[in-house]
C-alpha cells in the first residue's frame, strides 16, 4: 500500500517516463489522466498496468491518428535497456490499436461525446481487458483519499519522479520491468481478431442514452446476441416477390405523367427517350429560331437535372415495411439451462439483426421495420416498457432516420390491421409456449 504522497507521486508519474505520447502540456493532460485512473480505482478495475497505460490508452481513444508518438522525436536518447522495451509497447501495442477496425470505430464514437470523462475511464478499461487475471502481474495498492488530492503542479519531470520510486523501493529498473511485464502479457493474452467484441461497441456507442447501468448490461447481451447469428450472404441473395399487389401510390420503375417539362410517354423507365429532352433547348429569348443544341447541355440534363428535379424516392423505391410482433412475457423471459441468455434476450437480438440485415438486403428501397412488444393480460406493462426503451437505444439511429420503429402495443394487436395501401407489409410474430402466434387472430 503507498500511503504517502510523495511515494505516489513516484509510482503514478514516474511511469510517463516510459509512456508512449509526446505531449507538451504534460500536466493538463495528466490531470485529466488522472480523472480516468481514479475512476477506474473507484469502480473496482483490477489495474497492474503503470499509470502511463491508462495515460496513453485514455489519449489514443481521443485523439485516433492525431495521437503523437514518443519515438520518432526521442529513439535516439533511449538507453538500449529501454529501447526494446519500448518499442515493442509503441509499435506492437499501441500501434495494433490504432490498426484495430473495433478500436478505431469505438474511438469514433467516443469523438461524439469526448467531454464525458466516464466514458473514455471505460474505453480504458476495455482496452486493459486483456490484463485482467494475468499471471505474475502486481502492482501496490493505493491509498484512494491520496489518489483524490493529488495534483500536479508545475512542471513534471518523470524521470525524476522515476528514479525517485526505485530508490524508495530499493529495485533499479522497477518501473521498466513492470512496464515490459504488462506489455508481454496483453500480447500474449490478446485474442485473435477485433480486440473489443459487438457488446463492447454497442456499450461505448450507445453510452450516453443509456439510463442505468443494468440498461447497459442487458444492451451488450442484446448486441452480442445479435452479432452472434450466422452472417448474411448478400451475393447469391436475390429477392423477389410472389405476387404485386395493388397500392395508392406508383410503383418502383415508373414515372408519373407530367413531372419535369411535361414530358408525354408514360410508364416503365425504358420508355423515356432522350430526345424527349431535345424540347429543352428552344431559346428562351425567342432570339434565334433554330437554335444549336448543345450536347454538353444535353447530357447534364439526361445525367443530373433530370433526375434531381423530379422525387427519385418515388422512381427508385418501393415501400416496405416489416412488423415484428414480439410476446415476451408469456415464456420468452424462461432461462434455459443449456444457453447463457433468455429466450428474451434472443429473440431482441433477432430484432436488431432484423433492422440491420433488411436495410442490406434492401438498400435501394425505403425499407422501415417496426417492433411490436406485446402485451400479455395481467402482466405488469411496467416491464415491457423498459423492453422497449431499451430497444429504442439500440436502434436509435434507425428510429432516427426513420428506418425503425418500437412500439408497445395491446395484448390484441392483429397484424392484419397493420397493412397499409402505400407499402408493401410483412408480419413476423414470435410468441412460446402453447399461445397463439403474437399479433395474429386466433383464426389464423
Amino acid at each position: 500500500m503507498i500511503d504517502d504522497a510523495a511515494g505516489l507521486r513516484g509510482w503514478l508519474f514516474g511511469s510517463l517516463h516510459l509512456s508512449g505520447a509526446r505531449h507538451d502540456d504534460l500536466p493538463r493532460r495528466v490531470r485529466r489522466a488522472l480523472g480516468w485512473y481514479r475512476a477506474l480505482q473507484g469502480r473496482g478495475a483490477a489495474l497492474t498496468a503503470p499509470f502511463s497505460w491508462v495515460y496513453d490508452l485514455g489519449h489514443l481513444l481521443v485523439l485516433g491518428d492525431a495521437f503523437p508518438f514518443r519515438s520518432p522525436w526521442e529513439l535516439a536518447g533511449w538507453p538500449d535497456d529501454e529501447r526494446g522495451p519500448r518499442l515493442d509497447y509503441e509499435n506492437r501495442l499501441l500501434n495494433a490499436l490504432l490498426r484495430d477496425p473495433s478500436v478505431r470505430q469505438a474511438s469514433e464514437a467516443l469523438r461524439q461525446d469526448a467531454t464525458r470523462e466516464d466514458l473514455i475511464a471505460r474505453g480504458v478499461e476495455l482496452l486493459l481487458a486483456p490484463l485482467a487475471g494475468a499471471p505474475g502481474l502486481e502492482a501496490p495498492a493505493v491509498d484512494m483519499g491520496l489518489l483524490r488530492e493529488l495534483r500536479p503542479w508545475g512542471a513534471l519531470d518523470p524521470a525524476g519522479e522515476a528514479a525517485a520510486w526505485e530508490a524508495r523501493a530499493g529495485r533499479p529498473g522497477a518501473l521498466l520491468a513492470a512496464h515490459a511485464a504488462a506489455t508481454a502479457a496483453w500480447l500474449a493474452r490478446r485474442r485473435p481478431g477485433p480486440l473489443l467484441g459487438a457488446d463492447d461497441l454497442a456499450e461505448v456507442e450507445h453510452w450516453s442514452a443509456y439510463r442505468r447501468a443494468a440498461q447497459r448490461l442487458a444492451g451488450r447481451r442484446i448486441a452480442a446476441r445479435a452479432a452472434a447469428y450466422p452472417a448474411l450472404a448478400l451475393q447469391p441473395l436475390d429477392a423477389s416477390e410472389e405476387r404485386e399487389e395493388e397500392t395508392d401510390e406508383p410503383d418502383s420503375g415508373y414515372y408519373p405523367q407530367g413531372g419535369f417539362s411535361e414530358l408525354a410517354t408514360r410508364g416503365a423507365l425504358e420508355n423515356l427517350l432522350p430526345t424527349e429532352l431535345l424540347f429543352l433547348g428552344e431559346d428562351p429569348f425567342g432570339q434565334r429560331d433554330r437554335p444549336d443544341i448543345d450536347l454538353f447541355t444535353l447530357r447534364t440534363l439526361e445525367a443530373e437535372t433530370l433526375y434531381f428535379q423530379r422525387d427519385s424516392g418515388q422512381l427508385k423505391r418501393t415501400r416496405r415495411t416489416v412488423h415484428l410482433a414480439i410476446a415476451p412475457d408469456a415464456g420468452l423471459r424462461v432461462q434455459l439451462r443449456w444457453h447463457g441468455d433468455p429466450l428474451a434476450v434472443l429473440v431482441y437480438g433477432l430484432a436488431l439483426r432484423l433492422a440491420d440485415d433488411l436495410g442490406r438486403v434492401f438498400r435501394g428501397d425505403a425499407a422501415r421495420v417496426e417492433v411490436h412488444l406485446v402485451e400479455t393480460p395481467g402482466a405488469p406493462r411496467d416491464r415491457l416498457e423498459e423492453d422497449a426503451e431499451l430497444l429504442r437505444v439500440l436502434l436509435r439511429h434507425e428510429i432516427a432516420r426513420g428506418a425503425c420503429a418500437v412500439h408497445v402495443s395491446p395484448a390484441g394487436l392483429d397484424l392484419r390491421a397493420l397493412g397499409a395501401r402505400d407499402r408493401r407489409v410483412y408480419g413476423v410474430a414470435v410468441a412460446a409456449g402453447e399461445r397463439d402466434p403474437a399479433g395474429l387472430p386466433a383464426p389464423a
